[in-house]
């Protein structure tokens, strides 16, 4: 098992005397800590990349859909309809 595989479990069993008082962390190497920062770095910059992605995304879907109503209203008005009315 790994080293955080009783983590959980460890505070209630120190205080109901059944477990060492052992600090997870002292048992990671300083490769581990630096690889799991790193790591963590890497996904909050993807996050915050999918954050901006998204907001560009939503704002080109807001572009289409007044696309597709200026465009309903000109292909009605070659139809010779009346403009619906916008809701």
């Amino acid at each position: 098992m790994g080293v955080f595989s009783y983590a959980p479990f460890t505070s209630h069993a120190r205080a109901i005397g059944r477990a060492p008082a052992v600090d997870i962390f002292a048992a990671m190497s300083k490769p581990d800590l630096e690889a799991v920062i790193a790591r963590r770095m890497a996904v909050q910059n993807e996050l915050s990349a999918l954050e901006k992605m998204r907001a560009e995304m939503e704002a080109e879907d807001q572009d289409l859909v007044v696309a597709e109503r200026v465009l309903q209203r000109l292909a009605g008005r070659g139809r010779g309809e009346a403009p619906a009315a916008e809701t």
